[in-house]
């Protein structure tokens, strides 16, 4: 589905912004000198954002700081990500961009025209059908990153910082310099909480130090991946130096594989939790927990979100860019002269041709020593 996803956008969207370029010229003609002329009663604001968890996390401080200078901010998203959206004080409605049922896409664009945006945001950096989507809403300005041929239609483009946190680039596309610090906390319900606490009751876990361990990441870019044989190294050796911890696996499909291949060399007890957690329930865990050790992938900007001391690991992509945003937070990488091979901006996600090398500087010495840091201040 993704690769048939990506197939259209590149080829098919692309052709539509063709179409639109030459009528977006003529709009651009007339309304030359003007286009700062924006409605200054009109404060609805959309927000385009479609996929990526861990992006979409960090989209929240931008959202927040519209908010607090008296905009009334609408999303639109995907099921993929609108769990990260949902119960943010911040954000008036939530509008799913559905691409499996055409009738209710229909229906969500023909709500979002009735609108009349003052300002619509595209907050993709790459993909081309939220250009498209902006494209046909009715609004006063359309803003959004200055690449690929989809620039062409924005009212105001920006160029995307790769040398900056992914959430200050945001904040550069919303005209504001004093970048974030910390991320805001992810929403969950009572019943997440309680579900949560349910599948933990089993385990004796009290008054022990939790540690989770995200030992993989989505199937894309899998030179982010640390070597699952590390991970149970790192379980081994916390378990014989600690016996006040108790650790705890999180994941999907993806993980379970990864899980398997280790299982039988785990030497200990441990908490396994892959696959049996919603995404609203690990929002919750990961509050739960003291200490989180992740690739990089969006579990790991769940858990700075969560405000849990959390260690991101990092190779095929830049800590400056994607790191887990907080004072408490740790990134361990090592510069390789083929480092950053992803580039989320460029639509580039390139094969390893370094034998995953600058995951493998990533020792389990090196880890551990930061994770007994982390476990004596707790």
């Amino acid at each position: 589905m993704i690769k048939f996803i990506k197939f259209i956008d590149k080829y098919i969207i692309i052709l539509f912004l063709y179409l639109l370029y030459p009528l977006k010229k003529i709009k651009n003609r007339e309304n030359r000198g003007n286009i700062e002329n924006r409605d200054k009663n009109n404060k609805k604001i959309l927000i385009i954002k479609l996929w990526a968890i861990g992006e979409s996390i960090l989209t929240i401080p931008a959202i927040k700081r519209l908010f607090e200078k008296g905009y009334k901010i609408d999303v639109l998203c995907t099921s993929n990500n609108k769990s990260v959206y949902e119960g943010i004080e911040y954000i008036n409605k939530i509008k799913i961009f559905n691409y499996k049922n055409i009738f209710k896409l229909l229906n969500v664009i023909f709500e979002l025209r009735k609108n009349r945006y003052n300002i619509i945001y595209d907050f993709e950096p790459f993909m081309n059908i939220s250009v498209l989507l902006g494209a046909i809403l009715k609004k006063k300005i359309f803003i959004g990153f200055n690449t690929g041929k989809r620039k062409f239609i924005y009212d105001k483009k920006l160029l995307y910082n790769d040398k900056i946190h992914c959430s200050a680039v945001y904040f550069n596309l919303i005209k504001e310099k004093n970048y974030p610090t910390k991320l805001v906390k992810l929403k969950y319900e009572l019943k997440d909480k309680l579900e949560v606490e349910k599948k933990l009751e089993k385990y004796n876990i009290n008054n022990k130090i939790l540690i989770g361990f995200h030992i993989g990441s989505a199937p894309t870019g899998l030179g982010r991946r640390w070597n699952e044989e590390n991970f149970a190294e790192l379980f081994n050796r916390i378990k014989a130096e600690y016996n006040n911890v108790e650790i705890i696996f999180t994941g999907t499909n993806y993980e379970a594989e990864l899980f398997s291949k280790i299982e039988k060399n785990l030497k200990g007890n441990y908490i396994n939790l892959i696959n049996e957690l919603t995404i609203k329930q690990l929002f919750y865990l990961l509050e739960r927990i003291n200490i989180y050790i992740a690739n990089d992938t969006g579990p790991m900007h769940i858990s700075a979100a969560m405000g849990t001391d959390t260690i991101g690991l990092f190779g095929a992509n830049l800590p400056d860019r994607f790191r887990p945003l907080g004072d408490n937070n740790i990134s361990l990488y090592h510069k390789v002269e083929c480092s950053p091979c992803i580039n989320v901006h460029l639509g580039e996600v390139k094969e390893c041709i370094n034998n995953y090398k600058c995951m493998k500087l990533i020792t389990v010495n090196e880890l551990f020593r930061e994770i007994k840091h982390k476990i004596k201040e707790k």
